[in-house]
């Protein structure tokens, strides 16, 4: 069996001070992947 590599589903990337409209992006089950917040 090979060894293989996933990639995650990335939905959507907000910055950091977008923290709360991501976290709302989240409740709401809008997300088709994974949500990333940006740390700069």
């Amino acid at each position: 069996m090979a060894a293989t590599e996933m990639e995650p589903v990335i939905d959507r990337t907000f910055d950091f001070d977008e923290v709360r409209e991501a976290y709302r992006h989240l409740e709401a089950g809008e997300h088709q992947g994974k949500v990333v917040v940006t740390v700069e």
